[in-house]
């Protein structure tokens, strides 16, 4: 018998050629959180960050809430993961940081995965060692920030 089961979902899809739109959402007995983050291309600065607490456990959740578009103007990078943990993480709910953090690697990957494809069209010599090390040169700020596998 299940006594507990939580669920964490997130995607990321392009809308148009300059913008990555990405949607997350915890649910469990406990949290319901859903997150929806714009991200611009080919800077990969926040454009939109608006965050849902519908299920809580503490009183400091619901105060990150209005902390969520406080992301807008930031690039992607260790920056904008200071202030999730910082602001988000530590003054409001660790849970909602978490999705966040999730959410906006995810959409890290999904650009390494766009410029992978085409790098491989382009250059189909090149190594995927040699792919990643032209991503992080193009987008130094995520080397630290996202780890590509």
């Amino acid at each position: 018998m299940i006594e507990f089961a939580r669920s964490k979902t997130v995607g990321v899809q392009a809308q148009g050629d300059d913008q990555w739109t990405a949607h997350g959402r915890l649910d469990d007995a406990l949290y319901t959180i859903d997150l929806d983050v714009n991200v611009r291309r080919p800077d990969l600065v926040v454009t939109k960050a608006e965050a849902r607490l519908v299920r809580y456990t503490t009183y400091r959740c619901p105060l990150a809430e209005p902390f969520a578009p406080k992301a807008v103007g930031q690039a992607l990078g260790s920056g904008l993961e200071r202030f999730i943990k910082d602001e988000i993480g530590k003054l409001g709910c660790r849970h909602m940081a978490q999705l966040f953090m999730d959410m906006v690697q995810a959409v890290a990957r999904t650009e390494f995965a766009r410029f992978h494809q085409a790098q491989t069209k382009e250059n189909p010599e090149r190594t995927p060692v040699e792919t990643r090390a032209a991503f992080f040169e193009q987008y130094p700020d995520l080397k630290d920030f996202v780890r590509l596998t």
